[in-house]
Formats: C-alpha cells, structure tokens, sequence
C-alpha cells in the first residue's frame, strides 16, 4: 500500500505490514499504487499480458503467443500506464509491442550469429557480453575486438571488411531488424579465426602487446 508520495521517494506499508522506502519510480509506485505490494499482472489484449515472477521487477510477457522473459521494470510499468490511459487498441499497446520486440530481436540477433559462425563453434564461446575465440581474442557486443594479455583482455584495432547495413528478417512477431552491428562482430570474428598475418597494423599490435602470443600466431597461421 503507498502511504506517502514524495519528491523522489515513496513510503510504502508492504504485505508483511512493514513500512519501507522506495525511489521513486514507474516501477514501485505502479506496484504499491495499483498492486498493494503484490506481483504485479496485467493483461493488454486477449494476446498479451505481463506476470511478475517472485523476484520483483522481472516479468513474465507474452506478445503473439510468443514469451520472453524482460527485466525492464520501469519500461514495462510505463507500457502498462500508458495503456491504460490510452484506449486505441494499436497506440495503447505500442510502448509493450516496442519494448517486447526489441528484446526479442536481441534473442533473435543472437540466434542469427550462432548460425552464420555454427561452423567454427568449436572454436568459439558465447559468453553474455561476446564471443570468445581460441581464448585468445575476444569481440564484445559492440563489435570490439580485444586479445588476450596475461589473462586479461586488452583493446585490438581490427577494421571489418565489406560493406555493412542493416537488414529485415521475418519472424513469428512479424519482421526484426538484424543490425549492421551483428554484422561487424562477424566480420571481425572471421578475421580472429584466421587472422591475416600481412597485416601489419594487426601484427604490430599484438607483436607489442603479447609477443608470445605473436609467436604464436606465426606458427599457426
């Protein structure tokens, strides 16, 4: 229950009849407001809704008979405050639809990778910021490559090649936008599998910052 709604806090009396504090939020005052404390459910139309877990601020959501799970809690309590506030059925959904197709492409981006470099999985880890390779190099997220200095990932200058641009692929929620970013981390992936020793600024790099590893790479490559 809120019991007092301050600047940029709220006091609030939970299900366990204590009082305690929260920043002031979409997420916490939506909860307290309209939920007295509890998880929070909301149904948009009769193809999606969203259910809290049991861990506060992480949903269950459903889009298209399609379920994700998302851990934007303010983003979804503000989809769930402007539908209801918003009665047109395609506007009114629009904040849900966005933020659910968006994480979705993340997923989707991500399986997309998997399958262009399935071939040289033996090679690779996927790990939650990027792509390991050989444990020697790393490319993270946003495409930038790194190699391995005494167990520590060092920045690695490398250019993708070709020319790079978003593109639509169909999906069950309709069409999803695969980045020239998924793109560019493919690219500079290839390069690592099979590094191109002709090229000096490559070379010079790892020649100055693990000359072992340099070794290394001459031999094999």
């Amino acid at each position: 229950m809120l019991l007092e709604d301050r600047e940029d806090q709220i006091i609030v009396l939970d299900l366990n009849g204590k009082v305690d504090t929260f920043p002031k939020t979409d997420y916490f005052i939506l909860k307290f407001k309209d939920f007295d404390g509890d998880r929070i459910f909301y149904q948009f139309d009769k193809d999606s809704y969203v259910q809290e877990t049991y861990n506060d601020g992480i949903f269950n959501c459903i889009y298209k008979k399609e379920r994700m799970q998302i851990r934007q809690a303010n983003k979804i309590a503000f989809s769930i405050n402007w539908h209801k506030n918003n009665k047109n059925p395609v506007l009114g959904l629009k904040p849900f639809e966005e933020l659910f197709k968006k994480n979705f492409a993340h997923n989707i981006q991500l399986d997309v990778l998997k399958s262009i470099l399935k071939p040289f999985e033996h090679r690779l880890k996927f790990v939650d910021d990027g792509i390991e390779i050989d444990e020697r190099f790393f490319v993270n997220k946003n495409a930038q490559a790194h190699f391995k200095n005494q167990g520590i990932y060092e920045p690695l200058c490398i250019v993708a090649k070709g020319y790079l641009e978003n593109f639509d692929v169909d999906s069950k929620i309709g069409e999803i936008e695969i980045n020239a970013k998924s793109l560019e981390i493919v690219a500079k992936v290839m390069f690592l599998i099979k590094p191109n020793m002709k090229d000096s600024v490559f070379t010079d790099q790892i020649e100055k910052g693990n000359p072992e590893l340099f070794e290394e790479l001459k031999r094999d490559f």
